[in-house]
């Protein structure tokens, strides 16, 4: 535990955070709730644009955390992972059930909301579980590469399924704009480099700060550019595998990993752990629909000071609150002893794969 690197753990949170941001602007409504004549509307995609590149980092951790990793090959977390995800869509389902029957109409309603991801849902976990199987041979193949090699392989990489997409405006490879087990595979390898980069790496955090900054303005004003030209969203610079929103992940990847704990180690090691499960309540499909979908744009009507501190305030009591549901069903995981069950059927299936 001495070795852990804990601001990769604040990584993890502040990502998290971050994705939860894109969904209330995004599914929430706030960044259809005003035309791109309005401040509010830049306000708005500012934040979008800074919260974008929490899903490069979090696939990015991935990798990082894997690189000169001992432990055992396992589908120990694939097993975890699929069982929390079923675990929190029954009580889900049952809650809106109770209280919202309405909601929850037929057999295939509720089939819906105890497998979610027979319909689309949760896509991240989807496309991590083949990662998640594959890391142990991804990480020694990554390891037999000398630095040099590895460092062509993420220029090919980034060239081939972030730099032509994105300014071709063309997904030619179908990595579909990040959401894909292919740019996960990629941000792992990316992750797996930077950390064995990174104490080669002189930039100051300052500067790479700066750098995360210049970036988010860079593609407001192209973002802006392009619609004063055409009326139109600019297509790939404001997606995951744009070279901008990757290189930012970057950035701020670095910048955490440089941080250093000294007290409340064990409060951070907890939140951090339930990260997942924030993005697994959050992302439900009736939580999605019925909860989110829409219901921020009331946000708006506030000045543009007060809906910062509304926004942020919100989210992070959200954070909290479904922080604290993660910390218990991780208690009553433990109680329960499930996870000694997990593992007696990963090491089952451990034998067969690895």
């Amino acid at each position: 535990m001495e070795n852990r690197e804990y601001g990769l753990d604040i990584a993890r949170i502040v990502s998290m955070f971050g994705i939860l941001m894109l969904h209330i602007l995004g599914r929430g409504g706030l960044l259809i709730s005003n035309e791109p004549t309005s401040a509010k509307y830049w306000m708005y995609w500012a934040i979008e644009i800074i919260a974008y590149s929490s899903v490069d980092i979090f696939a990015m951790l991935t990798g990082w955390l894997d690189t000169n990793k001992k432990s055992k090959a396992s589908v120990f977390r694939v097993i975890e992972l699929i069982a929390i995800t079923v675990f929190y869509s029954i009580i889900i389902t049952g809650v809106f059930m109770v209280f919202s029957p309405e909601k929850v109409v037929g057999l295939k309603s509720i089939i819906k909301g105890i497998f979610p991801m027979l319909v689309g849902q949760y896509w991240y976990i989807t496309c991590y579980i083949p990662v998640a199987i594959l890391k142990p041979y991804l990480s020694v193949a990554l390891a037999g590469l000398s630095i040099e090699k590895h460092k062509k392989l993420c220029i090919i990489l980034v060239g081939v399924f972030s730099i032509i997409p994105t300014f071709t405006s063309i997904d030619f490879f179908v990595e579909k704009w990040g959401y894909s087990t292919i740019w996960l595979i990629v941000c792992y390898i990316l992750g797996s480099y930077l950390k064995k980069i990174k104490d080669t790496i002189k930039i100051s955090s300052y500067k790479l700060g700066g750098g995360y900054i210049a970036l988010v303005l860079l593609m407001v004003v192209i973002k802006a550019a392009y619609w004063s030209l055409t009326g139109k969203n600019v297509p790939g610079i404001i997606d995951y595998t744009s070279p901008f929103i990757l290189a930012n992940a970057v950035f701020a990847l670095l910048i955490f990993s440089r941080i250093r704990i000294g007290k409340g180690k064990k409060i951070l090691l907890m939140v951090s752990g339930a990260a997942f499960d924030v993005y697994i309540i959050h992302c439900h499909l009736f939580v999605f629909d019925y909860i989110i979908n829409g219901n921020f744009e009331w946000i708006d009507r506030f000045s543009i000071i007060a809906i910062l501190f509304v926004l942020f305030g919100i989210a992070v009591i959200c954070y909290c609150f479904l922080s604290f549901l993660g910390i218990m069903r991780g208690y009553f995981f433990n109680k329960m002893r499930i996870e000694k069950i997990f593992r007696t059927i990963a090491c089952k299936i451990d034998k067969i794969i690895y």
